[in-house]
């Protein structure tokens, strides 16, 4: 089935990735989009099980507050966290603490309407002479920065947050030594990329990225610092209905998130975050890259996924361009797309599982008195030849049928799959001996699902999934949809519009699946049954 790989490729690979390396231990853990009492519990929870809080951003999105957070699994000082504050209690809470010997690492400010709130972390270590100030204006940041600068003090940390329409900032700073740095705030998007770019090539580490508006625009203020470290890869201003997609990009890749932010633009929220990768060469990585975005230029391909195993493990999955244009939606390999004719080894392992059980048998007749489907749709006068097809037949594509004069399920997209069967049997007919030639036949794998769906007494997409995908812990894979307007969740938009032209539901068995490069690795290392790559 050619036509859907000129709209759109789904690309599946398995061998070795050279220097591919274990999938790093979980030792952290994100969230996002939770409510203050979600927050809450997921903390209580990370906590319990030994995770330290990294990071946590305060922001609004739907006119609700959310936050979204990052915990790590590492031992350390006693640490304490605070969030939802006002300012009044946040400098309560900051004095306390300061009491108690503890040092603020970290503090994220977000406005709800026209007040101010403060989301903070402290830890109990010694350490250099330190300062901290919140609800400091643009003018007056700069102030204390140049100050602190003059006095030998290095940023350590910034947060830009708006309060009723007018930027905020919150910053810590110490008096401590260490490689060259350099922060900057107020930037747009687009200066703030050529600031990115312009540190990045000379050797400076993005370690902080903080959003907020001013003005009704998104800006930034970031921090850099001269030093080495892992390969890393950082993003800014993902729309908070993509982010999930960007996210689980970076973690099939094998990065794990630094740094993650949020914070409020227009009715919704946005995201930024540095990922850092010790899983995979850079090298590796960037060839990976290279190869496939020559490979959509050459293509015209507007998005595709793919996925990587090694000794029946999987090491990389990405999704590459677009999954939406018009919506700016990125690809990612948990994007489902239209798979095509690579539904049909699903088809046959299926069969051949009730093959397994005795239900089928490879010499069973297809068509004519006491077969598998004679009973369904009666064998036309002109075309008797198809009572000698047997399971087998369909299986190897050598059932006799021919698409001389066209792919009959290419055609009548208004007929339903049994007004089809029926139409091709009375005029597509069978022009050879079953058995003795081979060619392509969508249509023998069409009869393939009717049969499979008379002997269980299931639909064929119900039957599949239930004892074919489920077991191999395949959940999200479905038959596909027809048009535009009725995409399944997670799935890609297809280009042309001409692509919404076909009956892909009607493919189901031969080319109606959708499913993510992932699903279909793991469909090839389980697909046995063994235990053993």
């Amino acid at each position: 089935m050619k036509p859907f790989r000129r709209w759109t490729v789904y690309v599946c690979l398995w061998g070795l990735l050279v220097g591919a390396g274990a999938a790093r231990a979980q030792d952290w853990a994100a969230r996002h989009g939770l409510t203050s009492a979600q927050y809450q519990a997921a903390f209580n929870d990370f906590s319990r099980k030994g995770y330290r809080l990294k990071n946590v951003s305060g922001y609004t999105a739907g006119g609700q507050v959310r936050y979204a957070a990052l915990w790590e699994k590492t031992s350390g000082p006693a640490w304490a966290a605070r969030h939802g504050l006002t300012a009044a209690q946040y400098q309560q809470a900051f004095n306390d603490f300061a009491k108690q010997g503890y040092r603020l690492t970290y503090v994220n400010g977000y406005g709800v309407g026209s007040q101010a709130y403060y989301a903070a972390i402290w830890e109990k270590s010694p350490g250099p002479a330190w300062a901290a100030r919140h609800g400091m204006t643009a003018a007056q940041y700069q102030q204390a920065f140049n100050d602190f600068t003059k006095k030998g003090y290095r940023l350590r940390h910034i947060s830009g947050y708006t309060v009723g329409g007018t930027a905020y900032f919150a910053a810590i700073w110490d008096k401590s030594s260490g490689g060259a740095w350099v922060a900057r705030h107020n930037l747009t998007a687009a200066q703030y990329q050529l600031a990115f770019d312009d540190y990045g090539k000379q050797g400076y580490r993005l370690k902080v990225v903080s959003g907020y508006q001013a003005g009704g625009q998104d800006r930034y203020a970031a921090l850099w610092e001269k030093s080495s470290g892992p390969y890393f890869s950082a993003r800014h201003g993902i729309p908070g209905k993509f982010y999930q997609y960007v996210f689980d990009n970076y973690y099939y890749q094998g990065y794990h998130p630094v740094y993650i932010n949020a914070f409020t633009s227009g009715p919704a929220g946005r995201f930024n975050g540095i990922w850092e990768n010790t899983s995979l060469k850079a090298s590796d990585l960037q060839l990976i890259a290279t190869k496939v975005a020559a490979y959509m230029s050459t293509q015209s391909i507007p998005g595709l996924s793919l996925a990587i195993t090694k000794d029946g493990r999987l090491v990389y999955a990405a999704g590459f361009g677009m999954a939406d244009q018009s919506a700016g939606e990125e690809a990612s390999p948990a994007h489902l797309f239209r798979i095509a004719s690579d539904s049909k080894p699903f088809t046959s392992v299926t069969i051949m599982h009730l093959v397994e059980q005795n239900k089928l048998h490879l010499t069973d007749k297809v068509f004519g008195p006491g077969s598998l489907l004679g009973a369904k749709y009666s064998t036309p006068a002109n075309n008797t030849k198809i009572n000698q097809i047997v399971l087998q037949h369909l299986l190897e594509h050598v059932a006799g049928f021919t698409t001389a004069n066209g792919d009959p399920m290419f055609e009548h997209t208004d007929y339903s799959t049994d007004q089809l069967i029926n139409y091709a049997l009375a005029n597509k007919i069978v022009t050879r001996t079953p058995g003795t030639v081979y060619e392509y036949s969508n249509f023998g794998y069409c009869l393939l699902g009717r049969v499979i769906e008379q002997k269980t007494g299931q639909s064929y997409e119900n039957y599949v999934r239930n004892n074919v995908l489920k077991p191999m812990g395949i959940t999200r894979m479905v038959i596909a949809a027809n048009s535009a307007n009725q995409r399944k969740p997670d799935e890609v938009v297809y280009y042309p519009s001409s692509a919404y032209n076909l009956n892909v539901t009607r493919f189901d068995s031969h080319g109606g699946w959708l499913a993510t490069p992932i699903d279909l690795m793991r469909f090839m290392v389980r697909v046995d049954g063994l235990a053993t790559k």
